[in-house]
């Protein structure tokens, strides 16, 4: 069983392939719990797409993310950044949506950002040549479809073992779970357990 507390000392990360939905959830639960929201990709891309250097992006995200703060995380990085991350989470969510959903809502999400011109993290934008790729490194769409296979594997096998012993894990396999834990969340209350969720 697990709950999900909100206020201070809620330390919540969300983890799960491209395209999933994890900044869209720790956007929602932020506002509802009034904790900050730190998305690991803003903190990672520099201006141009540039990478952070690993340790100033280690830095910042102890900082953005400290063990004694509250607050929900969202991205994976998980060999930079993850380990340690999950390590400090009180909560953590994995979505493990079905494929179809997954790429259909990255599909979506990338020409609805390249129709607009959607500015994403320091002044960065996805284009239509990264579209077009047949680079998965280039093409967000190509790499979110390579690696869901990845993410599911690595983040199932730590759901199982005892690596997040330490937390309360919830394991959402549809969007409409997703919802559900939401509809738990009231400022000021406790939210109800939901079985099963590990």
């Amino acid at each position: 069983m697990a709950t999900l507390p909100p206020g201070s000392g809620s330390r919540i990360a969300i983890v799960g392939c491209s395209g999933a939905g994890k900044s869209h959830l720790a956007r929602q639960l932020s506002a509802r719990l009034g904790l900050p929201h730190v998305e690991l990709d803003g903190l990672f891309h520099q201006a141009n797409w540039e990478p952070l250097e690993t340790l100033a992006f280690q830095a910042h995200t102890r900082e953005r993310t400290p063990a004694d703060g509250a607050w929900v995380a969202c991205g994976n990085y998980h060999h930079k950044v993850g380990q340690s991350l999950l390590a400090r989470a009180t909560h953590i969510v994995f979505l493990d949506y079905p494929k179809h959903i997954v790429m259909g809502r990255m599909l979506g999400r990338s020409l609805g950002r390249v129709a607009t011109r959607q500015v994403l993290w320091n002044g960065n934008r996805e284009r239509w040549r990264n579209l077009l790729h047949l680079d998965p490194e280039k093409n967000i769409v190509l790499w979110a479809w390579v690696r869901w296979g990845h993410y599911r594997v690595q983040y199932r096998a730590l759901v199982e073992s005892e690596a997040w012993a330490h937390a309360q894990v919830w394991h959402l396999r549809h969007p409409k779970e997703a919802e559900a834990l939401l509809a738990l969340v009231v400022p000021g209350h406790e939210v109800q357990s939901l079985g099963g969720t590990r």
